[in-house]
């Protein structure tokens, strides 16, 4: 464990530092919970800061493992610049829990609706930022084995869809189909189970980064000399295919107004 870490700060100290923050300000957040009992959409008010800082930091050390291996000048730019944007989103989404309004899909006043507008150039600006990191992580990068670098490429390609599902959410208004926001939800993630929810596919493409990245590493680098190289890609395709599957069928249901779940139940 310690090891890893490590490993993640030689990555890239900036993002590491900030993910670090992160961590430590979820830490201060999850204090809140228990002493504010402030409600907003049927959940407590500082439990969204504390998933977003969570997340943000899983996203910014994922960020700093991959851009290790573009040259020095690129990776710069990508430090500061997906830095900077996770700072105005994280800034937006504190302060809304601080003044006891909701973060997202919030137009009842001048003050709220710059906030969020705020996040959504950001997260735009962030898509941007993944899909040019796609293709320089194809054409700049040190010499890396076919299967990881796919699964590099396809892992930002699900964080992108899972992006683009999150501009159909503020599009929408709402994260609900066919019902409020705010309805019964699963424990900490929330997600309705009665309605349509698109935070489920969301969550899938945003984090299928992690799970593309990590399968990759292991069956084409640390498993290299074990398994043939046209296996490991065939494998990494394999998990890409399953988890673009689970984010478009996940999509689908939430537009239909139907829970998350739906598609697990027997008919």
């Amino acid at each position: 464990m310690i090891s890893a870490w490590l490993q993640f700060k030689k990555a890239d100290r900036l993002l590491f530092k900030t993910a670090t923050a992160l961590i430590l300000l979820a830490s201060i957040t999850l204090i809140g919970i228990f002493v504010d009992d402030r409600i907003i959409a049927a959940q407590n008010i500082w439990t969204k800061p504390f998933k977003f800082s969570v997340s943000f930091a899983v996203f910014l050390l994922t960020m700093g493992w991959i851009i290790q291996y573009l040259p020095s000048n690129l990776k710069d730019r990508y430090s500061w610049g997906f830095t900077i944007l996770i700072v105005i989103e994280t800034l937006a989404i504190y302060i809304q829990a601080t003044r006891g309004r909701a973060s997202h899909h919030n137009f009842e006043t001048v003050l709220d609706v710059f906030f969020y507008t705020s996040m959504g150039v950001a997260i735009a600006i962030n898509t941007l930022l993944l899909t040019w990191l796609a293709i320089h992580i194809s054409t700049k990068t040190k010499e890396l084995p076919l299967p990881y670098m796919r699964s590099i490429q396809f892992g930002l390609l699900l964080s992108i869809i899972g992006s683009f599902i999150g501009v159909i959410m503020s599009v929408h208004k709402s994260h609900s189909f066919g019902g409020p926001d705010g309805g019964p939800g699963i424990p900490f993630f929330n997600w309705n189970t009665l309605v349509g929810d698109l935070r489920f596919a969301h969550f899938i493409g945003l984090h299928g980064l992690q799970v593309m990245i990590g399968f990759g590493y292991f069956v084409g680098v640390h498993w290299q000399s074990k398994i043939r190289t046209r296996l490991s890609y065939l494998l990494v395709i394999g998990i890409f295919l399953i988890l673009s599957i689970i984010t478009m069928l996940a999509a689908i249901t939430a537009i239909l107004g139907l829970p998350f779940y739906y598609p697990l139940i027997l008919r």
